[in-house]
């Protein structure tokens, strides 16, 4: 009973560790959301990646991964991070700040996006600006299937001014890949050329 009591204290007096999170989407409402998040066949998208971090935490180094369970549904070649200049200063390689790996594909490989270091202001989390947009990344739905995309802690891990944040939150989102669906009026001309074809056969 006591070794129950003293754990039940513990949680209440341990502070909670800091913590970041990423999300990927079309917006952030659409980010969070943790739906599957689906694509025409063919098609390209611009989403946001966004960081989620606590009231007063301060990021200046982030290095991520990004992943694709199922490879050819989903690929990008083109990540672009927000406000280079002054949130994160270039300290990297050209190469690694345009997040592409060794094929040119992004997200079916396990490649390291890292940015960021202690001389820049990085991304700081507010009560009214709990969320900041990172940047942004080019999808393309190559072929009809799921995959999910994951984030994981690249091999820097993510910083604040004094060194590694712990509890860093990694998490995921799943593309589905659809064959678009004709509209009604669309469906209705279809048919209706159809009907034309079949009815001048039937007159020859």
């Amino acid at each position: 009973m006591k070794k129950v009591f003293f754990a039940m204290v513990m949680l209440v007096i341990t502070p909670a560790f800091s913590r970041a999170e990423l999300v990927l989407g079309r917006s952030l409402a659409d980010a969070q959301s943790g739906s599957a998040l689906n694509m025409n066949l063919g098609a390209t998208e611009t989403l946001e990646i966004w960081a989620i971090g606590a009231t007063d935490q301060n990021i200046r180094a982030l290095s991520f991964n990004l992943t694709a369970a199922t490879p050819g549904v989903v690929n990008s070649t083109a990540l672009a991070f927000d406000d280079l200049g002054g949130r994160w200063p270039l300290n990297n390689t050209t190469f690694d700040l345009l997040g592409q790996s060794a094929s040119g594909l992004l997200i079916d490989d396990a490649q390291v996006a890292t940015f960021g270091n202690f001389a820049g202001t990085g991304v700081s989390f507010t009560a009214t600006e709990p969320a900041i947009r990172l940047g942004t990344l080019d999808v393309s739905a190559d072929s009809a299937g799921s995959s999910l995309l994951s984030f994981s802690a690249g091999s820097n891990g993510v910083n604040d001014q004094t060194g590694a944040i712990s509890g860093f939150a990694v998490g995921g989102r799943t593309l589905s890949v659809i064959t678009a669906i004709p509209e009604p009026s669309s469906a209705a001309l279809i048919a209706m050329g159809a009907a034309a074809v079949v009815i001048r056969r039937r007159r020859r």
